[in-house]
């Protein structure tokens, strides 16, 4: 079969500002109006996005994603090992210091109150990231183009973070894709942590062998907290191994490891 790959024209990137960004999207499995549509991939298509992320490309919704950036490899797959991903006695006092919240990973959905928060963290942890032109409509076609929505709520029943995750367990790994929160009471609590430990814990139980992360850039601050999470693998031109952040400064060449992609 013939391989499409749609390039998105250079941006400014929200990695690393002096650059700009490049995205190929890797076999577009729905058109633009079949995705306004509400219409969802089939499980086919859901194996090959799979299959694209073992072989590091990035995923978000329905597409896949590989850097193509003029004279740039910055960003880098990265995933979590579970089977290697011990956590340390600081990290599981985040968990109890949290015991009290609610975690649940329930069907793709979107509820009102989403976009209040979303706006709230995007405007506190990435007021240059905002996308214009961005609406409440793009957050819930987002959240309903993947198999899971994650929501945590506090005893009352107030929304302190939700996230966008597909779950792939005849592939046995997990796609976190996007995760917001309150800044405000993240400062206490340290949410964006509690989330990834309880995904590790949730993945451990699960027969979940790896969680995908998207990609770390060395230099970004924003994306620090990835070099630090446990089990944490990269990906270097199609092979995956424990992320060496003084040796892992390129990501995979563009298209050096596409016949490797499945379309």
């Amino acid at each position: 079969m013939k391989k499409l790959f749609i390039k998105t024209p250079p941006q400014p990137c929200s990695y690393l500002p002096e650059k700009e960004r490049q995205l190929a999207l890797v076999n577009i499995p729905l058109t633009h109006i079949e995705y306004a549509s509400g219409k969802t991939l089939s499980d086919i298509e859901r194996m090959k996005k799979a299959h694209n992320l073992e072989r590091g490309s990035f995923a978000e919704g329905p597409y896949s994603y590989i850097t193509t950036c003029f004279n740039c490899r910055a960003c880098i797959p990265v995933r979590i090992n579970v089977q290697d991903a011990q956590l340390s006695k600081s990290k599981r006092r985040i968990l109890k210091r949290n015991a009290d919240l609610n975690f649940e990973v329930q069907k793709a959905h979107y509820m009102p109150s989403f976009w209040p928060l979303y706006q709230q963290y995007m405007q506190s942890r990435h007021p240059n990231n905002m996308t214009p032109g961005y609406s409440e409509d793009h957050l819930e076609k987002g959240l309903k183009s993947v198999s899971h929505t994650v929501v945590i709520t506090a005893p009352d029943g107030q929304l302190m973070a939700f996230a966008q995750i597909d779950i792939y367990p005849e592939k046995q790994l997990i796609n976190l894709e996007k995760l917001f929160y309150d800044p405000e009471q993240s400062q206490k609590r340290s949410l964006g942590k509690f989330f990834y430990y309880k995904m590790i814990e949730l993945a451990a139980t699960s027969n979940i062998k790896h969680l995908y992360l998207g990609v770390w850039v060395k230099g970004n601050p924003n994306l620090e907290y990835k070099s630090q999470l446990p089990g944490l693998e990269a990906c270097a031109d199609g092979v995956w191994e424990p992320l060496d952040k003084e040796r892992h400064k390129k990501g995979p060449a563009p298209f050096e490891f596409i016949e490797n992609l499945e379309i």
